[in-house]
């Protein structure tokens, strides 16, 4: 009877062992990416709330899609077949509704072969989600597409398949997109599966503050290369106001930067991280600052120096630092002015006194400026020395502009001369100052 009594408790245990085996093989499938029914037994449809992407990274990807798209349409490559790339990519209803072929699908989106840019503005998501973890993601995205000084705002849903890793484009009308942005809370939206057709396969990459003040950069260049009245509307509405005061202001800055422009690239960046934005100061090898304050991915107001609105990492600096900082950031604040050709800010910042004996006008300064510096300046402080309340400073300007603003009449200039200026300046109370100089 014992022997008995064991061999039921023996049996009973290889049974309990088997069972676990059978469990965890059928689990270790699942998690190797099988998709049967079992793993995607999820509700047909659901509703979630739809929210704003707040990830750089994974705007940068889902932007990247939209491009590549563009790319496949308007730009041959003998390592793509640009129809069968276009095509895969495509949502299989949005191709069924709109009778898009392989062979057609090129004419269908014809008006995009001399696209010249595109950017996405803004961007939401809803995900359905599974029993380990997110099965399918909608992206909603509202961008503009330059085309030969020409915008276009168009709308499309970017479905993502993360069991597959896959994905797909459709898209939608500007009513459609504004229907579900302003009633996402009712929105059903449906699981898919999307096979891999190699050209609609995701690859994620890291992204870095450098890869995001990139961004910004080519985004803000461009619209003023294709269309100038939409490069004012990136910035920031009191700084333009302050700055340019009218779009025909700002069009004579972007026509004073010509020779220059297209060849920018940022040398230096910064991020500055607050509750609510974030702000990514970028240099470019001209010196010229490009402040971008961004609240989500893309959606930024810009400003081109820091001193027409002083930003408050400047003030926080500037209370931090001695007396001979202070000068030396002052300076440099006139000589940003002179490298944006804000001729004008500079000639304000002058001591009156100063200005009725040498510069009664503004064209005065300016030509004396064009004289005696270049297009744009680097600076190398020499000397400093304190009688009383004012500050003498003597300072190296070199060439950062190829030798733009050569005095030919005197022989100076050329990328290897270096201009001297000795600079007289009074510190006053809220980071105010009064500043003249040695003319020569």
């Amino acid at each position: 009877m014992k022997k008995i009594k064991i061999s039921i408790i023996a049996f009973i245990i290889i049974i309990i062992v088997l069972i676990i085996v059978l469990l965890s093989n059928y689990n270790i499938k699942n998690k190797n990416g099988n998709t049967s029914s079992a793993v995607r037994d999820i509700p047909t449809t659901q509703k979630t709330p739809l929210e704003k992407e707040k990830f750089n990274g994974t705007y940068m990807f889902i932007d990247d899609i939209v491009n590549k798209f563009f790319m496949y349409i308007s730009q041959k490559d003998e390592n793509i077949n640009n129809e069968e790339a276009v095509y895969a990519v495509l949502d299989e209803e949005y191709i069924s509704e709109n009778s898009i072929t392989q062979d057609n699908v090129l004419d269908f989106f014809g008006k995009y072969k001399e696209y010249n840019s595109y950017s996405t503005k803004n961007m939401y998501n809803k995900e359905i989600t599974e029993y380990e973890g997110t099965a399918n993601i909608f992206y909603y995205l509202k961008g503009v597409v330059r085309i030969n000084g020409n915008l276009e705002y168009i709308y499309t849903l970017i479905k993502v398949d993360s069991i597959n890793q896959t994905y797909s484009i459709k898209f939608l009308k500007e009513n459609q997109f504004n229907t579900i942005i302003e009633d996402s809370n009712n929105v059903e939206i449906e699981k898919f599966e999307i096979k891999n057709k190699e050209y609609n396969q995701i690859y994620v990459t890291a992204t870095t503050d450098y890869d995001i003040c990139l961004k910004h950069m080519q985004d803000y260049k461009n619209a003023l290369s294709n269309n100038v009245e939409e490069a004012y509307g990136m910035l920031d509405e009191q700084y333009r106001e302050k700055r340019f005061g009218s779009l025909e202001n700002f069009k004579i800055y972007r026509e004073q930067k010509q020779e220059t422009f297209g060849k920018e690239n940022f040398v230096q960046y910064l991020v500055n991280r607050y509750d609510t934005y974030k702000q990514y100061v970028c240099k470019d090898q001209f010196g010229n600052l490009y402040i971008f304050e961004e609240t989500y991915p893309m959606e930024y107001t810009l400003k081109l120096d820091n001193y027409t609105i002083m930003t408050e990492k400047f003030k926080q600096e500037y209370d931090s630092v001695s007396e001979q900082a202070k000068v030396q950031m002052n300076i440099n604040k006139f000589i940003l002015m002179i490298n944006n050709q804000d001729y004008e800010s500079a000639y304000n910042i002058l001591d009156n006194n100063f200005k009725n004996n040498n510069f009664k006008t503004l064209d005065e300064f300016k030509k004396y400026v064009k004289s005696n510096m270049y297009r744009y300046n680097k600076l190398n402080f020499q000397s400093f020395d304190v009688t009383g309340n004012t500050y003498l400073t003597s300072v190296e300007i070199t060439d950062l502009s190829e030798g733009k603003y050569i005095d030919e009449d005197k022989g100076t200039g050329g990328t290897g001369y270096v201009y001297t200026w000795n600079f007289v300046m009074k510190l006053k109370d809220n980071y105010d100052f009064v500043l003249s100089f040695e003319v020569i």
